[in-house]
């Protein structure tokens, strides 16, 4: 066990206040490391890099947060909703047919 004095002194800041990993980055937000790393490196997220590592500074941090939208629906359809846009769906391709 490390003392809080032996603690590596980033660790003694929040994250939003100091240089995040990949790692912190990617459990704050739910995601895979390897999503992290495309994003970062495709530059659809902004980063720093510290020779081979990706580092996001706090201003980087926010700018990713203000960005940020999960692959989640805002509401999830009812089962009504969701057989009316099946039946919409199945018109659609029959019509074509």
């Amino acid at each position: 066990m490390v003392d809080e004095q032996h603690a590596p002194s980033d660790k003694r800041f929040p994250m939003e206040q100091r240089w995040a990993t990949v790692n912190e980055i990617a459990e704050l937000y739910s995601i895979s490391l390897t999503t992290v790393r495309a994003r970062a490196n495709s530059g659809e997220w902004p980063c720093s890099r510290q020779g081979r590592m990706l580092r996001f500074s706090p201003s980087d941090q926010q700018r990713i947060r203000d960005m940020w939208r999960p692959n989640r629906p805002d509401r999830i359809e009812t089962r009504e909703e969701r057989k009316a846009r099946r039946e919409r769906i199945d018109r659609a391709l029959d019509s074509y047919v």
